[in-house]
Protein backbone atom coordinates (compact mmCIF):
# COMPACT_ATOMS: atom_id res chain seq x y z
CA UNK A 1 0.00 0.00 0.00
CA UNK A 2 1.57 3.27 -0.59
CA UNK A 3 0.96 6.69 1.14
CA UNK A 4 0.05 9.79 -0.73
CA UNK A 5 -0.08 13.20 1.68
CA UNK A 6 -1.62 16.15 -0.10
CA UNK A 7 -3.78 19.27 1.99
CA UNK A 8 -6.44 20.11 -0.50
CA UNK A 9 -9.36 22.05 -0.18
CA UNK A 10 -12.90 20.62 0.01
CA UNK A 11 -15.05 22.43 -2.66
CA UNK A 12 -18.45 24.16 -1.97
CA UNK A 13 -20.56 21.16 -3.25
CA UNK A 14 -18.51 18.76 -1.30
CA UNK A 15 -15.97 17.42 -3.87
CA UNK A 16 -12.06 17.56 -4.06
CA UNK A 17 -10.29 17.96 -7.33
CA UNK A 18 -7.17 15.79 -7.52
CA UNK A 19 -3.72 16.95 -8.17
CA UNK A 20 -2.02 15.02 -11.63
CA UNK A 21 0.67 13.52 -9.59
CA UNK A 22 -1.91 11.53 -7.75
CA UNK A 23 -4.18 10.65 -10.78
CA UNK A 24 -1.41 9.50 -12.50
CA UNK A 25 0.03 7.26 -8.97
CA UNK A 26 -4.08 6.17 -9.04
CA UNK A 27 -3.81 4.89 -12.79
CA UNK A 28 -6.83 2.93 -14.23
CA UNK A 29 -7.68 1.95 -10.69
CA UNK A 30 -11.51 2.05 -10.46
CA UNK A 31 -11.13 1.25 -6.41
CA UNK A 32 -8.95 3.25 -3.97
CA UNK A 33 -8.92 3.45 -0.36
CA UNK A 34 -8.86 7.03 0.96
CA UNK A 35 -8.24 8.36 4.44
CA UNK A 36 -9.57 11.71 5.00
CA UNK A 37 -8.61 13.72 8.58
CA UNK A 38 -10.77 16.71 9.03
CA UNK A 39 -8.95 20.01 10.52
CA UNK A 40 -11.30 22.67 11.65
CA UNK A 41 -9.99 26.27 12.34
CA UNK A 42 -10.30 26.69 16.55
CA UNK A 43 -13.18 28.76 17.15
CA UNK A 44 -11.74 31.95 19.17
CA UNK A 45 -12.87 32.77 22.78
CA UNK A 46 -14.85 35.61 22.63
CA UNK A 47 -14.14 36.22 26.36
CA UNK A 48 -10.35 36.66 25.83
CA UNK A 49 -11.14 38.98 23.05
CA UNK A 50 -12.85 41.10 25.97
CA UNK A 51 -10.49 40.57 28.27
CA UNK A 52 -8.11 42.23 26.06
CA UNK A 53 -10.02 45.12 24.88
CA UNK A 54 -10.66 46.26 28.08
CA UNK A 55 -6.69 45.64 29.02
CA UNK A 56 -5.96 48.73 26.76
CA UNK A 57 -4.84 51.62 28.02
CA UNK A 58 -4.15 50.30 31.78
CA UNK A 59 -0.44 50.45 31.59
CA UNK A 60 -0.64 53.91 29.43
CA UNK A 61 1.08 56.60 31.89
CA UNK A 62 -0.65 59.50 31.87
CA UNK A 63 0.52 63.24 31.18
CA UNK A 64 2.95 62.73 28.12
CA UNK A 65 1.17 64.21 25.71
CA UNK A 66 0.32 67.40 25.99
CA UNK A 67 -3.09 69.18 24.17
CA UNK A 68 -3.93 65.97 22.86
CA UNK A 69 -7.55 66.82 22.54
CA UNK A 70 -6.50 69.50 19.76
CA UNK A 71 -3.60 67.48 18.76
CA UNK A 72 -5.40 64.24 17.94
CA UNK A 73 -4.58 64.22 14.70
CA UNK A 74 -1.00 65.42 14.53
CA UNK A 75 -0.53 62.51 17.08
CA UNK A 76 -1.88 59.39 15.96
CA UNK A 77 -1.35 60.25 12.13
CA UNK A 78 1.61 62.83 11.71
CA UNK A 79 -0.59 65.41 10.07
CA UNK A 80 -1.71 68.51 11.05
CA UNK A 81 -5.63 69.29 11.03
Amino acid sequence: MKVIEYIAEVLPNGSRALPDNIRRVLGSQTQGKVTLPVETAAMPDPQKGWQIFKALGEDAVAGKLPDTLTKHDEYLYGTRK
